[in-house]
């Protein structure tokens, strides 16, 4: 039951239909029932995706938008539009169903694609092109960073009877210490907000602790 799951874990419909669908391919993947997933986003999602995570306030994952690949999921038409997949299908004779909801404006996604993009695409010459090419380089450049703070967190921590050490004075010789942080910490649950107030205390007394649903972090 959608409804209830959303409600139960305080997300939008679409994004507990979203969680329900990867959790059942997720079961199949571990009963080796399939080896790839391929999912059929194709140049548009990609623009969406960058937008509904901007409003979103995401971090430099977030607007990098949709990768090409994730694990076991592929996603072969990120370089195809819409017009083009759908050309191709009329020219075959290839007969395709389009979702009921994709109409729906109580949808944010389709509010930006129905109304905010449209708009955008007339008052701005090439909008999309240029759009998708500038996500184009933020994913690169996020690719780079992320390799580099790899690195870097490879310094700051330990790891010794599965206990996490964090080397705090290390950290703080780091720009935006909170970002490294939440890097290492988002795997134990805990959030950017709880990051920067982590960093906060890192210059008071010993002792004080923070708690995600799983895991407790202590400054010592």
């Amino acid at each position: 039951n959608t409804a209830d799951y959303a409600e139960e874990m305080g997300v939008t419909v679409q994004e507990a239909a979203r969680e329900i669908r990867y959790d059942y391919f997720a079961a199949l993947h571990e009963k080796q029932l399939f080896s790839k997933l391929i999912t059929a986003h194709h140049k548009a999602d990609v623009l969406e995706t960058f937008f509904i995570n901007l409003y979103r306030k995401s971090g430099i994952r977030g607007l990098r938008s949709i990768p090409v690949k994730r694990d076991y999921i592929i996603r072969p038409f990120l370089a195809f539009t819409q017009e083009e997949i759908i050309n191709y299908l009329a020219d075959n004779k290839i007969v395709y169903r389009e979702d009921s909801s994709n109409t729906s404006l109580k949808y944010l996604r389709n509010t930006l694609r129905l109304e905010v993009l449209p708009l955008l695409e007339k008052k701005l010459v090439d909008f999309s092109k240029r759009a998708n090419a500038s996500i184009e380089l933020l994913t690169k450049e996020e690719e780079a960073f992320s390799h580099l703070l790899s690195l870097a967190i490879d310094t700051l921590t330990s790891n010794e009877n599965g206990r996490l050490s964090i080397a705090k004075k290390d950290l703080l010789t780091y720009p935006q210490p909170s970002v490294i942080l939440y890097r290492i910490l988002d795997r134990y649950g805990f959030n950017t907000s709880q990051c920067e107030q982590i960093e906060a205390a890192t210059g008071n007394d010993s002792g004080q602790h923070f708690e995600s649903n799983t895991h407790q972090l202590l400054i010592d």
